[in-house]
């Protein structure tokens, strides 16, 4: 019997497919804050990409030791890994909203990181596009009860998030010609697939998991050499298969051990580790630091900065300033 999905092609008149889409988004600390104006954020860098955008007021940020004066609708996005700090530049404070995210795909990263300009003035055309679904996240920040966030909620914010993306995608420069759809970039795509589908499998199924034997066998049935397989792959994801099925089992870890009520005995059994002392050298040859030492490191960092927000908020309700 054939694995090919019936297609009900017989006796059809007319038909057009939508591209199979499968991405992940990853946001971290989306907010809106309103600040006096003594108001200042110290030199820090994350591994997210940032979108800063003003309501009100004016913002002084400085990233990479260049300084970029924000007006009201002002977009501003900075690459991972770039140190930056913002003060307020107007007497009567400051509105702004802020979100960093992540994707896991590869190529709109590495067009992402081909954009130059950091700051986007309101009428350009990358910050008009961008509005709408800004000033949408920005109505949910106001509107939405952290403490009793819905289902329903949490669909709103995705489909935002996902139609901020798409208008970022939009502004994205394009691949040159001949190396959009060419085989180099169909198979290095296939490649992806399947080392999503091994992983799901893993996942699923409880299977253990060896990097090189995963992609030694995907590559045994694509039909080509593991090395061409790997030159491939890296030639269109900058990455050999290997490091970004790593990437992925990484991510993945860090989610679910932010996860508190996860046993990470669990976890390693979820990510195909055949026991927990595997999971944990791995992990910590990643990071350098063991599962249990990241999940409490992230648990207190959670803890400082709702602290942070709680002593803001107090700050500005109760008159008192930010020094």
């Amino acid at each position: 019997m054939s694995d090919v999905l019936p297609t009900g092609q017989a006796n059809w008149i007319w038909e057009k497919y939508l591209p199979d889409i499968r991405t992940t988004v990853e946001l971290f600390a989306m907010h809106i804050r309103e600040v006096n104006s003594a108001w200042s954020y110290p030199s820090h860098e994350h591994l997210h990409y940032e979108i800063n955008y003003v309501v009100a007021g004016e913002q002084i940020t400085t990233i990479n030791g260049q300084k970029y004066v924000q007006h009201p609708g002002d977009v501003m996005l900075i690459r991972p890994c770039s140190p930056h700090f913002s003060s307020v530049g107007a007497s009567d404070g400051m509105t702004y909203f802020c979100l960093h995210f992540m994707v896991e795909d590869k190529v709109f990263l590495r067009l992402l990181d081909r954009v130059n300009d950091v700051l986007h003035p309101a009428n350009s055309p990358f910050a008009t596009s961008l509005r709408p679904s800004i000033e949408r996240l920005i109505d949910l920040a106001r509107t939405i009860d952290n403490d009793n966030i819905s289902i329903s909620h949490q669909l709103l914010i995705q489909s935002a998030v996902l139609k901020l993306m798409s208008e970022i995608g939009e502004h994205l420069p394009v691949l040159d010609s001949d190396s959009v759809n060419n085989h180099a970039t169909r198979l290095a795509q296939q490649i992806e697939e399947m080392i999503f589908s091994s992983l799901n499998a893993v996942r699923v199924h409880g299977a253990t998991l060896d990097h090189r034997t995963q992609i030694n066998q995907i590559a045994k049935e694509l039909g080509i050499h593991p090395s061409y397989c790997n030159r491939t792959f890296r030639s269109v994801y900058g990455v050999s298969p290997r490091q970004y099925m790593s990437e992925l089992v990484l991510n993945h870890a860090k989610t679910m051990l932010g996860k508190l009520e996860l046993p990470i005995e669990h976890i390693a059994t979820l990510l195909g580790y055949s026991d927990t002392a595997q999971f944990s050298r791995q992990f910590k040859r990643w990071t350098g630091m063991s599962p249990s030492e990241y999940r409490f490191r992230h648990d207190q960092g959670r803890k400082i900065a709702s602290l942070n927000m709680d002593v803001e908020d107090y700050g500005e309700d109760s008159g008192i300033k930010n020094q």
